[in-house]
C-alpha cells in the first residue's frame, strides 16, 4: 500500500506546545498554497494510492470550497480510485457543517478531531482556542453527518491534569461513539512558548507514565485495542495510513516543509 500525505500548514493560532510546521494569521495564502500543492502533484502524476491523509496544521481551516478544489485537483493528478481510507484532521473551532459536508462529498470517511482535553482549564493553559463544549459539538456533528470512523486526539501531561480529568475526557469521548483515540504525552519542544516558560503544575515524567498506564487499562476495558505506541482503536478501525508508516510502506508527502539551516 502507498499513502499520500498532504500537509496543510495553516492555523488560527499556534498552540504553546506545537513544534510542527504551521503558520497563523495567513489565511490569505490558502488559495496560493492549493495552487502550489497541485503544481507539485503534477510532478508525480499518475501514481496510485491506497490511503490519503490531510494533516497539519489545521486542514479544516481550508473551508468547503478550497477543500473541494484541493481534492478535485489531487484526483486529477493521481489515481485515487483504490483508496481504502481517506482521513482529514480538524479542529473543533473550524469544523463547520459546510466544511464537514464538503469533506464527506470529497471522499473523506475518517476524521481526526484535535480535542486534546475536555477540561477548559487545561485547554487554556496550552493556548488551545476551542472549548470543551465546541469539541463535543464538533464530534456530535461528525457523527450526525455520517463519518464512519471518528478519531480524537488527547494529550497526557497537560498543566494541572489529574487522572480524574483525563478519565473524564476519555469516558465522555468513548460514550460519544468514537472508534479511535490517540494519546500523546506532552513534550517541551525547544523554542516553543511552553518550553520557554513552563508552568509549575506540569505533571512529572513519572506522573505522565502513570496517567498513560491508567488510560491504557481504562481503554482496554472499553474495547479499545492498543495497536500502536500512541493509538487505540476499536477492532477494524485502526488508521491504515499510519500503519503504513510503521510497517515501512511507501508514501508521498506534498506541501510545505520546514527549512533546516
Amino acid at each position: 500500500m502507498t499513502g499520500l500525505y498532504v500537509h496543510v500548514p495553516f492555523c488560527v493560532r499556534k498552540c504553546a506546545y506545537c513544534d510542527f510546521y504551521s503558520v497563523s494569521g495567513q489565511a490569505g495564502l490558502i488559495e496560493s498554497y492549493i495552487d502550489a500543492v497541485l503544481a507539485e502533484s503534477k510532478e508525480y502524476g499518475g501514481m496510485s494510492f491506497g490511503t490519503l491523509f490531510l494533516g497539519g496544521g489545521t486542514p479544516s481551516i481550508l473551508g468547503a470550497d478550497n477543500l473541494t478544489r484541493l481534492v478535485d485537483g489531487l484526483s486529477s493528478a493521481f489515481d485515487l480510485s483504490r483508496l481504502e481510507e481517506a482521513t482529514i484532521e480538524a479542529n473543533p473551532e473550524s469544523a463547520s457543517e459546510e466544511t464537514l459536508r464538503s469533506a464527506l462529498e470529497s471522499g473523506f470517511s475518517r476524521i481526526s478531531m484535535g480535542v486534546q482535553s475536555l477540561s477548559d482549564g487545561e485547554l487554556r493553559a496550552v493556548g488551545r482556542i476551542h472549548t470543551a463544549g465546541q469539541a463535543v459539538a464538533a464530534i456530535g456533528l461528525a457523527n450526525k453527518l455520517g463519518f464512519q470512523n471518528i478519531s480524537a486526539d488527547l494529550i497526557i501531561g497537560l498543566p494541572g491534569q489529574t487522572w480524574d480529568s483525563l478519565q473524564g475526557s476519555i469516558e465522555k469521548l468513548a460514550a460519544m461513539g468514537i472508534s479511535h483515540l490517540s494519546l500523546y504525552c506532552l513534550s517541551l519542544e525547544h523554542g516553543t512558548p511552553l518550553a520557554q516558560n513552563p508552568p509549575g503544575n506540569l505533571p512529572s515524567d513519572d506522573m505522565q507514565a502513570d496517567l498513560f498506564e491508567k488510560a491504557r487499562a481504562f481503554l482496554n476495558d472499553k474495547g479499545f485495542i492498543h495497536y500502536e505506541i500512541s493509538n487505540f482503536a476499536v477492532s477494524g478501525h485502526e488508521c491504515l495510513h499510519n500503519l503504513n508508516y510503521w510497517r515501512g510502506g511507501e508514501y508521498l508527502g506534498l506541501g510545505p516543509r520546514r527549512r533546516h539551516t
